[in-house]
Formats: C-alpha cells, sequence, structure tokens
C-alpha cells in the first residue's frame, strides 16, 4: 500500500466575513488558529483513492466537482475515487475565495 499526505493553509486575510452564526454581522478581527485543506492518497496497485478536507463550514456540490475533476486531471486519479468535504467549523469563512494566504507545508 502506498500513503501520501498534504496540509495547506487556507486562512483567509482578517477582514473576511465568517460563516456559521446568522448574528455575526462583523467581519474577523484577528487569527486564533490558522485554517488548513488537509489531502491523503491511498494506494494499491493501480487503485488510488484521495480524501481533501477543508476547515471551512460547508464545501458546495459545484466546488466538490471541479476540485475532483482537477484532481483527475492532474493525478490521473478517477474522480469517483475523489472525496471533498469540510469540517463544518463555524469559526471559519463560508466559503472558498482566493484570499488566502500561505503556502504548502
Amino acid at each position: 500500500m502506498v500513503i501520501g499526505n498534504s496540509k495547506l493553509p487556507i486562512t483567509p486575510l482578517v477582514g473576511t466575513f465568517l460563516a456559521g452564526y446568522s448574528s455575526r454581522v462583523e467581519p474577523s478581527t484577528g487569527v486564533h488558529d490558522e485554517l488548513y485543506v488537509r489531502s491523503v492518497v491511498l494506494g494499491k496497485g493501480e487503485e488510488r483513492l484521495a480524501v481533501t478536507v477543508a476547515d471551512l463550514l460547508g464545501i458546495s456540490r459545484y466546488v466538490a466537482a471541479r476540485a475532483s475533476e482537477a484532481v483527475e486531471d492532474k493525478t490521473g486519479i478517477p474522480r469517483w475515487n475523489v472525496v471533498v468535504g469540510a469540517v463544518h467549523t463555524h469559526s471559519g469563512p463560508g466559503h472558498l475565495r482566493p484570499l488566502c494566504r500561505g503556502r504548502p507545508t
């Protein structure tokens, strides 16, 4: 069996609006903990499975489908063997935006 993993910071910029509570109407004022997207790939022989989970409230079906297609295009792992999800945190942004800081770790 072959196993690979990665962790990429996706912490949004201070001032990003957060999701999870309808009474929260102000943007973020700081960073308590960094947010990440984590992935693991498992493989045996020709079969591979990729699982990716982001520190977000949720991920839309559209984003999950596009991410699965991108993984298939770049790695050859069939999109039906790619799982994309979120941890459902109420202390992060509600959607993916190109305002993330950081680099792969």
